[in-house]
């Protein structure tokens, strides 16, 4: 039977998925392209290895190293979770929750992360608090989530340090304690958590009402911290820093840099500021077509703001160079999609 070997693992170690409050995937890393591992573990999944199937699930559900496929991803989750495989068990149980790869079933989702929660389990114990603060899988209650967030922040698990000050913050299910939430949330960011790196980096921008002093170095680096993690909400706040000259000085070569990155991944705002930066030609050559591409993207992503730019922009182009531009802005929103599923 062939078998994971710990440098198969090893390899794996820095891309698996970040499990977040709300159960989604956000800015996964792109996985190494490493054929001979990969084949490793497609051969031993399909002898049973439940690592290998908890490992080609992953790949399933996000095309790196396998084609995505929901469905293959749930049966391979399934079969890795039967064995008993912990990482397995909390992937199907967010499959559950989102209907990836199978009917939604929220009743299924907590009752697999209720059981993770309380074997211990820091990653399900704070989706488990965000279940019964939202309602989702079962009735609300307050006390219940804080329990549970207060579990997996003890824990020092980013996520739950995370999501208990997101409470703080809001007020929600605990008295709102500005000063709380800063302190959980930093530690969430020294952790590497990225979002928690950017709600830093706002506070630090911010100053007043954040429970810290203004800062905007700290500020700049918070947002390069997780702008290099790949997070796209990094990568848009340090674009649109250097794009405003709000908190460092202007540099539109900067700003496009890290807002076409943002808006590769999905950020819509990104794509708004991308598409003024090639119409003004700041930090790019003029280019009326990629602008017009760009302000399309964005339009399609609901974002009605930019509509008057697209149609300004539209005026710009000849009627070849406008039939062209729009069906490269289909191509770009379809791949951006398929990207960030």
């Amino acid at each position: 039977m062939d078998r994971l070997t710990d440098d198969d693992r090893d390899f794996f170690t820095q891309t698996e998925l970040k499990i977040r409050k709300w159960g989604n995937y956000l800015d996964m890393p792109q996985m190494p392209q490493n054929s001979a591992i990969i084949n490793s573990i497609v051969k031993a999944a399909k002898d049973g290895d439940s690592d290998a199937q908890y490992l080609s699930g992953i790949m399933h559900w996000s095309g790196a190293g396998a084609t995505r496929d929901a469905v293959k991803s749930f049966q391979l989750l399934k079969k890795s979770a039967l064995q008993g495989n912990p990482k397995a068990q909390l992937m199907l149980g967010l499959s559950y929750s989102r209907g990836h790869g199978t009917t939604k079933n929220t009743q299924k989702s907590f009752q697999l992360f209720h059981k993770l929660a309380l074997e211990g389990n820091a990653d399900a114990q704070t989706i488990l608090a965000d279940s019964y603060a939202s309602g989702r899988g079962i009735d609300r209650n307050k006390d219940e989530a804080l329990a549970w967030y207060k579990k997996a922040a003890l824990q020092n698990n980013a996520s739950g340090l995370l999501a208990l000050g997101i409470e703080y913050s809001d007020g929600y299910i605990v008295q709102e304690d500005i000063n709380e939430a800063f302190k959980l949330i930093h530690r969430a960011a020294v952790l590497g958590d990225n979002f928690a790196q950017v709600w830093i980096g706002r506070a630090y921008m911010h100053g007043y009402g954040y429970g810290v002093e203004q800062n905007h170095n700290k500020a700049l680096d918070w947002f390069l911290k997780s702008a290099l993690q790949g997070s796209s909400i990094g990568q848009f706040e340090l674009g649109k820093a250097y794009y405003s000259g709000r908190i460092v000085m202007v540099d539109y070569i900067k700003a496009f840099q890290w807002l076409e990155k943002a808006a590769l991944r999905g950020s819509e705002s990104a794509q708004g500021l991308v598409a003024s930066l090639y119409r003004d030609g700041k930090g790019v050559p003029i280019n009326n077509k990629e602008a017009f591409i760009w302000y399309a993207v964005a339009t399609a992503n609901n974002h009605d703001f930019y509509k008057k730019h697209l149609d300004a922009i539209s005026k710009k182009l000849s009627t070849k160079e406008l039939s062209e531009a729009q069906d490269e802005a289909k191509e770009r929103f379809d791949e951006i999609a398929n990207n960030i599923q």
